[in-house]
């Protein structure tokens, strides 16, 4: 393995360690968006349908409230236009090396910037 990768991976853990892993806040973050998730499903009424915008924007949500603080409307365009950008970015520039500098870019699109602060 790889010094870079060795050095994603420490980053990775501790970041996800201060962002609640573990812990009953992450636990209820998640509880709470995957309630929503089902008020989604349930709207199909029974009829198929695509899950995947749905489950995207659960977890998402979920990433968003544990780093910036802040959950987007399942409506929000703003919300659908940074997950698009993103799964585009990504899409380009998927090797594992390019992610950090991929996230550091789209840090001035979210809530709350690279300052950490966000609108309530």
């Amino acid at each position: 393995m790889g010094r870079t990768w060795k050095h994603q991976r420490r980053f990775s853990m501790a970041t996800l360690k201060v962002l609640g892993m573990g812990k009953t806040s992450l636990q209820y973050q998640i509880q709470e968006e995957a309630e929503k998730l089902v008020e989604e499903f349930r709207k199909s009424e029974g009829k198929p349908m695509n899950p995947y915008l749905a489950l995207t924007l659960a977890v998402s949500n979920v990433i968003c409230v544990l780093v910036f603080g802040y959950r987007f409307s399942i409506e929000d365009e703003t919300f659908h236009r940074l997950l698009e950008a993103m799964e585009n970015l990504f899409s380009v520039d998927s090797s594992l090396a390019g992610i950090p500098g991929a996230c550091h870019r789209l840090l001035g699109k979210c809530p709350g910037g690279r300052t950490g602060t966000a609108p309530h």
